[in-house]
């Protein structure tokens, strides 16, 4: 029987349809086989070792949602939750749209799946949820990720 993990993880695949799924497990080797094929892609540089140990630069695309401000939306059932100075849209309007755009987005590409967590990771109080994203869309910034 498949973990709610699992399952999510399964639906997104299934929306996005990459060509593998890898469940990341924090491990060094893991961390320098990421670092490797992101230097590969030519978007990710390696900063000065001596003042900067272990540190990478990657530089996302420059079309990137997050730099789009007008293409960013507070999802809530009343309008009002959004607040004054946020784009608001309807939950429901919001899955169809973003489903379609989704859609087969991640063809040809490797899914890779995160545990992120929001305090630290031994904290009996640790919030963690798992993301997932194509291999050099995040930037690394630290020797190990725990």
């Amino acid at each position: 029987m498949a973990t709610p993990l699992e399952t999510w993880v399964d639906e997104a695949a299934k929306l996005t349809k990459p060509e593998r799924v890898v469940y990341c497990d924090g491990s060094e080797a893991e961390y320098q086989r990421m670092i490797a094929e992101m230097l590969r892609g030519g978007d990710s540089f390696t900063l000065n070792e001596k003042t900067y140990p272990n540190c990478h630069l990657h530089r996302s695309s420059p079309n990137d949602v997050a730099r789009t401000e007008h293409l960013t939306f507070i999802c809530s059932s009343e309008k009002e939750e959004a607040g004054p100075t946020n784009n608001w849209m309807d939950p429901g309007a919001a899955k169809h749209k973003v489903g379609a755009l989704l859609d087969g987005a991640m063809r040809g590409r490797t899914m890779y799946v995160g545990v992120w967590g929001r305090r630290a990771s031994l904290s009996p109080g640790c919030i963690r949820w798992a993301t997932w994203t194509p291999c050099g869309d995040t930037s690394s910034t630290s020797p190990r990720r725990n």
